[in-house]
């Protein structure tokens, strides 16, 4: 039995579509292996409720007449403090946040429009082209963007990973879906147009739960025989349907991505104003072509191997590992800072002579014990050098230094080998910094500066991650800089 509990609180209709829903399934899935799922919605629908339920252990349906506000307060008096919670929809703001994170729940925020200030733990956006830069976020807030974090179910992940293929312009079917609701019928008029400009082409439609208006597309299908309708399809006829299709036709949504996994000549209409990233996006990168263009007939291998670049189909793998890490960073007070003391020499000396700590090293070599200890005892001296041992759990964790001069100072860090891997080393940068900046004599801004070489790629995230301004590119020495104000 899996005890860590996730809690995904998400909603769904035929006004605001399906999409949350689907992602959030597409992660749930990826998760229920290893975590205890369970789902808070205010989604009505019998159909949506029992798709849930194949990726989670329970549903539970929320009022949806109350306020958010008010429910936030409601529904999270039930947590104890000890469960990840995922948000996913446009209600969720810094406010409603702000109840969860008072319980001392790990907070996981899944957004498409960086509307408010998150104070999550971590922020996942899977559109391609989306900034840090478009986020405001806590310090201690980690963002994982992009495509390397596209939230899609396991069946279009494995295709992903298979080999490019090459375009049939004659021996296939046209694809058109845009998602669970398509509040605007968009369905109905890109069906028209394409009957019209495809008049022998197999035609297949797809449309969702929530779709309001079957009867309208059941009467064009009636008068067109080579257009067939499915509704409320599951993932595998969806992949099914995908494959004999070379050509799609879809929102800028999930379902576009979906496609670029199976690779083929797909076309984009932007139809809500959160779909905006994804279309640009995918358009610039030569992944899908815009919907206006289909009359050319745009037929080029070149899309299928930029799809092929764009997502790789390893999202699940690092989602997993993301959210085990989670686990244990979850709170600021997992980690406590003490000022080295003369006793710490031994456990110092035996960190900075690890194999791994000396290879990322400015200087690689051995450090004796005679070196170690006369720079230790100088450093403990100097009032300019904050010096901390970090503990996790009671047990030494890591190290941070900051060494103080003028209005800049230089930081360095590393993890006790036996925490590496568990997200220690993000925590140690941002909480150390914290410390830092109350114990610091010196009071106003200043300018923290890091230094990394290149191949050492954990470390260089981290900073990253940490908000650090990346000075030099393309350098053997990476330079950092952070403005902090003590």
């Amino acid at each position: 039995m899996h005890t860590q509990k996730i809690i995904f609180r998400v909603d769904g209709n035929n006004t605001i579509g399906l999409g949350h829903i689907s992602r959030c399934c597409a992660l749930a899935d990826m998760l229920k292996d290893n975590f205890q799922i369970f789902f808070y919605t205010r989604a009505n629908e019998k159909s949506i409720i029992k798709s849930i339920k194949k990726y989670c252990s329970d549903v539970f349906k929320l009022n949806d007449k109350i306020p958010y506000d008010d429910e936030a307060v409601g529904w999270t008096s039930i947590l104890e403090g000890n469960e990840i919670v995922v948000l996913d929809g446009y209600y969720f703001n810094t406010r409603y946040q702000q109840q969860i994170k008072t319980k001392g729940c790990r907070l996981v925020c899944i957004d498409d429009v960086p509307a408010y200030h998150f104070i999550a733990d971590i922020v996942i956006n899977h559109a391609p082209g989306i900034s840090k830069k478009d986020y405001s976020i806590e310090f201690y807030t980690q963002l994982y963007l992009g495509s390397d974090y596209v939230l899609l179910k396991k069946i279009f992940l494995e295709e992903a990973l298979k080999a490019d293929k090459s375009l049939n312009k004659k021996e296939s079917s046209i694809l058109i879906s845009f998602g669970g609701a398509d509040p605007n019928n968009i369905t109905k008029q890109v069906l028209k147009e394409t009957i019209h400009s495809f008049p022998d082409k197999k035609i297949n439609v797809v449309v969702g739960a929530v779709y309001n208006y079957l009867q309208e597309l059941k009467k064009i299908v009636e008068d067109n025989k080579h257009v067939y309708l499915y509704i409320n399809v599951k993932p595998k006829e969806m992949l099914a349907l995908m494959q004999q299709s070379n050509t799609a036709i879809t929102s800028a949504s999930t379902i576009a991505l979906e496609y670029i996994c199976i690779k083929g000549n797909l076309f984009l209409k932007c139809i809500a104003d959160n779909q905006e990233t994804i279309y640009k996006s995918l358009i610039e990168k030569k992944c899908a072509h815009p919907y206006e263009l289909i009359k050319s007939n745009h037929y080029s291998n070149e899309i299928i191997r930029n799809q092929n670049n764009l997502i790789d189909g390893r999202s699940n793998e690092r989602l997993v590992k993301i959210f085990s890490q989670l686990i244990y960073t979850n709170k600021k007070n997992c980690l406590k800072f003490y000022r080295a003391k003369h006793e710490d020499a031994g456990l110092l000396f035996e960190w900075i002579n690890d194999p791994e700590v000396r290879a990322q090293s400015l200087s690689t070599n051995i450090i004796t014990y005679d070196e170690h200890t006369k720079w230790f005892e100088k450093k403990l001296a100097d009032k300019n050098c904050y010096l901390y041992i970090a503990y996790n759990k009671n047990l030494p964790a890591g190290m941070i230094r900051f060494d103080l001069y003028d209005t800049e100072c230089a930081i360095s860090y590393l993890v006790n080998k036996s925490e590496r891997g568990k997200g220690i080393g993000l925590l140690i940068i941002n909480y150390g910094i914290e410390q830092f900046k109350k114990d610091s004599h010196f009071k106003g801004f200043i300018k923290v500066n890091a230094v990394v070489k290149k191949t050492n790629k954990p470390s260089l995230k981290i900073f990253e991650r940490s908000g650090f301004e990346k000075k030099n590119k393309n350098a053997d020495l990476i330079n950092f800089k952070k403005i902090i104000e003590c």
